[in-house]
């Protein structure tokens, strides 16, 4: 079977969830399957739009450049650019990842030549042009509050007033305009979810939010939880009785992932212990973290440059408990299974996905959403309850009896099923 995966990147420095479960599953593939992967990069050097293609261990990765390509939901470019590659490579299936950083049209693309496509979901993107479905900051008294639902002028006047200029008079056109955008958009992210064949869910949130939301037909989104590298990790705690109890969050940095919120209830704490931000801030981040730090009575570290690709080193055997404190209903963070699958206990709030993956006090502690007083609650008891701490990360993956997370093969054998059925009857759930 040859397999093309599309995602907005794939080398290790781009280390979004999407991203490195796009790289796992593909690796996996390509033992035994032909496995290409059209992906995005951002090369400032070169042309926009320049086609690139090398080879990894026997995958081969063609990249476009979109350098400097912003607000862009379709773009020709790209969607010429795959056609080029699906009529030099002939894939039997196209599994869609993420198109972020791509294009609308590309199913389209897909669907058009006939092939067979499946898409997973990691967020509320084809739904909410921002993909989490919370505000950006321009009330006054909400920073980043849960957005109750899509809608064009909402977006316009929350999410993109920050592409509008304030001069005098001007207001009201760029409203109606970016108004227009969105609606455009959305119009867009419709007919290319009418072109995908099967959906993949890793949560049972996300799948209900899609049905629900979205429209999306029951039969047409499956549910299949995420994976990592390995099922369980033998870790080497090295200091583990000399240091303090340890905190760690790993993850993008984006604002809805919420480092600046965990900051604000560690900076609540008094009892000893210390926190581990792992990971490269964007844009001016790194500088406010540093500074939220600083005001925290108990020690906080930075290690930007942890490697993803060798977590349970650079990560799990330097933290006694990981905190997922997502400000968005987030879907099936990668960090708790990779957590969980080194014994690692989780603290995550009570909502979305992250409340499938843990439940209280049975394999890691749940704080109520977006309340940094309880979330400080559930560290303190942390730090007091070490032992039943270690207990709770010894449970692991809840749907399984000996706590293991699903393998890879386990994972990877169920998306070849359903390949081979979609090949057979390409629209067979349509």
């Amino acid at each position: 079977m040859k397999i093309l995966h599309i995602t907005p990147g794939y080398l290790p420095p781009n280390c979004s969830g999407s991203i490195s479960y796009a790289r796992i599953l593909s690796k996996w593939l390509a033992q035994s399957h032909e496995v290409v992967v059209f992906c995005s990069e951002h090369n400032v050097y070169a042309p926009n739009f320049l086609l690139s293609m090398e080879e990894e261990q026997g995958i081969k990765i063609y990249r476009i450049n979109m350098a400097g390509i912003q607000e862009a939901f379709s773009v020709s470019a790209v969607d010429e650019a795959l056609k080029e590659v699906l009529e030099t490579e002939h894939p039997d299936i196209v599994h869609i990842d993420h198109l972020h950083e791509l294009s609308l049209g590309i199913p389209i693309v897909i669907k058009q030549a006939g092939i067979p496509q499946i898409a997973t979901l990691h967020d509320f993107w084809y739904m909410c042009p921002k993909g989490q479905f919370i505000q950006h900051n321009f009330h006054p008294n909400h920073v980043y509050r849960l957005c109750d639902g899509q809608d064009n002028y909402k977006c316009a006047a929350t999410c993109y007033r920050s592409q509008m200029t304030s001069v005098p008079g001007f207001m009201q056109t760029q409203l109606s305009y970016w108004t227009k955008w969105v609606g455009a958009r959305m119009e867009a992210a419709r007919k290319a979810m009418d072109c995908l064949d099967l959906l993949v869910a890793p949560s049972a949130h996300l799948r209900e939010r899609y049905i629900q939301d979205f429209t999306v037909p029951a039969e047409k989104i499956r549910h299949l939880p995420f994976t990592c590298t390995k099922q369980t990790y033998n870790l080497l705690r090295t200091n583990q009785d000399f240091r303090p109890f340890t905190f760690g969050f790993l993850c993008t940095m984006l604002p809805g992932e919420g480092a600046h919120f965990l900051l604000e209830a560690f900076g609540q704490l008094t009892a000893k212990a210390q926190l581990i931000i792992f990971g490269e801030p964007h844009g001016n981040g790194l500088s406010v973290l540093r500074s939220l730090a600083e005001a925290c009575p108990l020690p906080v570290h930075f290690y930007p440059d942890y490697k993803p690709y060798a977590i349970r080193e650079s990560v799990f055997e330097k933290v006694d408990c990981v905190v997922v404190p997502s400000l968005w209903m987030d879907n099936s963070p990668l960090s708790i299974y990779e957590a969980q699958a080194c014994g690692i206990p989780v603290i995550t709030a009570n909502a979305g996905g992250m409340a499938e993956l843990v439940h209280n006090r049975e394999n890691g502690l749940l704080f109520e959403h977006r309340n940094a007083y309880s979330l400080a609650e559930q560290m303190a008891f942390a730090i007091e309850n070490p032992e039943e701490m270690e207990r709770m990360g010894q449970r692991g993956y809840l749907n399984d009896p000996q706590g293991r997370v699903p393998s890879l093969e386990q994972h990877g054998t169920t998306l070849l099923h359903w390949y081979e059925e979609l090949i057979q009857q390409p629209h067979a759930f349509a």
